[in-house]
């Protein structure tokens, strides 16, 4: 979320700013990533298991802060986990290198749930649900908790990696789960590989000079993939091709060739290490590619874009190199050979736009219509033009169907535009049925080298009173139309040329359509590298007008309804809580709009009083009797000790989870801090019955919820009266 005055409309700041909750966990995540690097690159490296298994029990104690950490392999015949190593602060019953430590799965029931459906377990030995087997195992251990994940390799169960924690020590998070697994994930390799190598030649799977499996092993795993997936499963291809690997061999000799290729090798190992399911290769030459099982389109993109990254934080001190990576995306009943076809399209987009960057099949549909929209400056003939490019964007767009929304249709005109005339940036905002305020949705910037990005907002994070732009709001209550503002016009409409000025912007074209989800604004901003903004704004205006979705209620996005009922519910929740009188009568308010906003199953709002938690205000499912709680229990206490946003995708996958009769069936969690005059007050606690119902989206609105309910507190008293 963007912060500016009041008087500015836009802000063109640094796309990839992240905020504080992505930096904080990016900066808690610093030591995780290295221990993935060091196993990853191990096992990329390792053909016996013996040679990484050591490495990767240490590197995984260290990450998850655990006391005692141990890889053990299932035997199906004889109905048991033999462990093979164990790491850390070993109890007497414990050797490093066991001969014979084995756990019957019939003794053990979370062991045998494990090898039937391949989900991860822990246990605390002070939750009222503990397996009565495992609490007794960790006290014989001298441990309080432990948690365990399995190694899949091709599908089936292999083994586990099982970490313990010692008396007093704080219980294991998601994060530590998710950790454990892609660790897992990379022991997994290593096994692959070591069965591999000791079946078959090492000179027919992998490639000699970068020691990546080779085209023959990529093509054999990625039949293997294919014939696993199910219908809505996911399954990306992400091809990547070192740019000017000619010019390099020739004009620095083959040696810096292969450097530049053991390079590349070396990022996608490093990049693919923090991914499940990632499987790295050389297909060729120059060109590279990973398999991602388990992964979207979004998924292969978010991987090239973390592989440029890698590529150049490596590159100091360095011969510098650069990628071009093609992602694609398979359904079900595709062939590999489509997929690779449409990654290989995407590769050669990134090729023509310059290279050193990552393209999409999304974005090889939109190439005709960045290059038809570019030739409008080069042409004699813009109306005949015109005709030509209206063609080329129905082509382009002709297989979106009635269920695509109007705000990816218009990212992609918006886009185009943006490359095709240079502007600086672009802004899409929607103004809702009978609303009166512009929202902004989406930005999309063109100067930052010469990278074009878009970024969407969280709902209701800018508006603006249409009142303010006269100029917009008749276009906005017209339903459709266009104008454009060159900063230097003297007759300009005085509203749009203040905010030119204040963006340091010297144009902008506008153009609105409407559909059923509200009016749309796609907003073009102009500087001096971008060419003849006037010219744009009829085939802007036509263009706009011809991608939106049918006019039927069917067809309106949810995702865009969703945003625009959040925002509003923002602003109702504000006007309802200023009439709340006090604390209690407050935080049923705030619950009550939660609870509509987002569905949930329960909305409770504690107050913290000393080392408790209490009950203050609730909706939806109510708590029977009277609830308490330890101030520093379950994910409540961890989101007020660290006072910051805790979101659980997952409770199943939380070992601090503490749920209630009430609470019976949640899946999702999002707790946010409640701040009062300074002191840590309480806080909005959120459960789903649905898994991933929170987003990182939905911090920032939920965060916004409780500064309000702060705000009233701070006037009507923070509570003193209900203890009293």
């Amino acid at each position: 979320m963007t912060i500016r005055g009041p008087e500015t409309r836009r802000s063109l700041s640094d796309p990839r700013r992240r905020d504080g909750h992505a930096a904080q966990s990016l900066r808690a995540g610093e030591q995780e990533h290295s221990a993935l690097l060091r196993v990853a690159a191990a096992c990329a490296g390792a053909n016996q298991l013996d040679d990484v298994l050591e490495l990767a029990a240490e590197e995984a104690l260290l990450a998850v802060g655990a006391d005692s950490l141990s890889v053990g392999r299932f035997d199906r015949d004889a109905r048991s986990l033999q462990v093979l190593i164990n790491v850390g602060e070993l109890s007497e019953l414990e050797e490093r290198f066991p001969e014979d430590e084995n756990y019957p799965l019939e003794s053990f029931p979370l062991l045998a749930r494990m090898l039937e459906d391949g989900e991860p377990y822990f246990t605390a030995v002070d939750a009222h649900d503990a397996d009565p087997t495992q609490v007794r195992l960790l006290g014989e251990l001298g441990r309080s908790s432990d948690l365990a994940v399995p190694i899949i390799v091709e599908d089936l169960i292999w083994g586990e990696v099982w970490a313990a924690k010692g008396i007093g020590e704080p219980a294991f998070r998601a994060e530590d789960v998710s950790l454990l697994e892609l660790i897992a994930g990379q022991i997994a390799t290593a096994i692959t590989r070591a069965e591999m190598f000791g079946r078959v030649s090492r000179l027919a799977y992998e490639d000699p000079l970068t020691g990546l499996p080779n085209r023959r092993a990529f093509e054999e795993r990625l039949d293997r993939a294919l014939a696993r997936l199910r219908e809505g499963d996911s399954l990306a291809l992400l091809v990547c091709d070192l740019d000017g690997l000619k010019q390099i061999n020739d004009t620095r000799g083959h040696a810096a060739g292969d450097r530049a290729l053991k390079t590349a090798a070396q990022a996608l190992v490093r990049t693919a290490a923090g991914r499940r399911g990632a499987f790295a290769a050389r297909l060729s030459g120059d060109e590279f590619c990973v398999l991602l099982e388990g992964r979207d389109l979004f998924g292969a993109v978010s991987m090239g874009m973390a592989v440029l990254e890698s590529i150049d934080s490596g590159a100091a001190g360095r011969e510098s190199i650069s990628l071009s990576c093609g992602a694609a995306s398979a359904g079900f009943g595709d062939s590999g050979s489509e997929l690779l076809r449409a990654a290989d399209a995407a590769l050669y987009a990134a090729k023509r736009r310059g290279g050193g960057r990552v393209c999409s099949v999304a974005e090889t549909a939109t190439e005709t219509l960045v290059e038809a929209v570019g030739s409008l400056r080069r042409e004699d003939s813009p109306m005949r033009e015109l005709d030509r490019v209206v063609d080329a964007i129905a082509g382009a767009l002709e297989d979106a169907g009635p269920e695509e929304s109007a705000i990816d249709r218009l990212e992609v005109v918006a886009s185009a535009f943006m490359q095709g005339f240079d502007f600086a940036s672009f802004a899409i905002s929607i103004v809702p049925p009978r609303g009166d305020h512009l929202i902004d949705i989406a930005n999309g910037w063109n100067r930052d080298a010469d990278a074009l990005q878009s970024v969407r907002f969280a709902p209701a994070s800018e508006q603006y009173p249409l009142a303010d732009y006269p100029q917009s709001a008749e276009l906005i209550s017209a339903g459709c139309g266009s104008f454009s503002v060159l900063a230097d016009d003297p007759e300009a409409d005085p509203a749009e040329a203040a905010m030119l000025a204040e963006l340091r912007m010297s144009s902008v074209v506008t153009a609105v359509s409407s559909c059923t989800e509200g009016s749309f604004m796609v907003e073009l901003f102009g500087d001096e590298r971008t060419h003849e903004p006037e010219r744009a704004e009829r085939a802007l205006r036509l263009l706009v007008q011809s991608v939106m979705p049918p006019l039927h209620p069917d067809h309106a996005s949810s995702a865009t309804a969703a945003r625009i009922e959040l925002a509003e519910r923002v602003t109702a929740h504000a006007r309802e809580l200023a009439a709340a009188h006090d604390p209690h009568e407050a935080a049923v308010v705030t619950s009550r709009h939660l609870a509509a906003a987002y569905g949930c199953h329960v909305v409770h709002v504690v107050e913290r009083r000393g080392d408790r938690l209490a009950l203050v205000g609730e909706a939806g499912s109510p708590t029977p009797g009277t609830w308490d709680q330890a101030a520093t229990t379950g994910l409540i206490g961890r989101a007020l000790s660290e006072r910051a946003a805790v979101i659980s995708s997952d409770v199943q996958r939380e070992p601090a989870y503490r749920g209630t009769e009430a609470t019976r069936g949640v899946r999702s969690e999002l707790v946010v801090p409640i701040v009062a005059d300074g002191e840590d007050w309480g806080a909005l606690n959120l459960e789903h019955l649905d898994v991933d119902a929170f987003a990182i989206d939905d911090v920032a609105i939920v965060e916004a919820f409780a500064a309000q309910l702060a705000a009233r507190l701070e006037v009507v008293g923070t509570g003193a009266e209900l203890r009293a």
